[in-house]
């Protein structure tokens, strides 16, 4: 968990009313689980003073077959959504179209 806040940390520019969503490729450690990392603000400061982060761990996260992981792929498309990270909420507002996009 703490190597998925740190990848955030490096790879996306982290606002005050973000969530990142992120998958295996950033520091996951198995494909059905993806990571919420939600930045903690105070007035004083403009950079974050720590992070909180959810994971969970999902049956199916699409791919040529239900539960993500079929003995037959070839490639880590077949399993199913593939993405580093991206804004799940950006200023406070759900990205709705953006996660569509993504998981499609």
């Amino acid at each position: 968990m703490q190597d998925a806040v740190q990848y955030q940390m490096r790879a996306i520019e982290i606002n005050e009313g973000d969530l990142i969503l992120s998958h295996l490729c950033a520091r996951g450690v198995h494909r059905p689980y993806l990571t919420v990392t939600t930045p903690v603000f105070i007035p004083e400061h403009t950079k974050p003073i720590f992070f909180v982060a959810n994971r969970g761990h999902h049956a199916d996260v699409g791919g040529i077959m239900p539960g993500s992981m079929p003995s037959n792929s070839t490639s880590m498309n077949d399993e199913g959504a593939v993405f580093k990270s991206f804004k799940l909420v950006k200023d406070g507002i759900f990205q709705e179209n953006d996660v569509t996009a993504v998981l499609l």
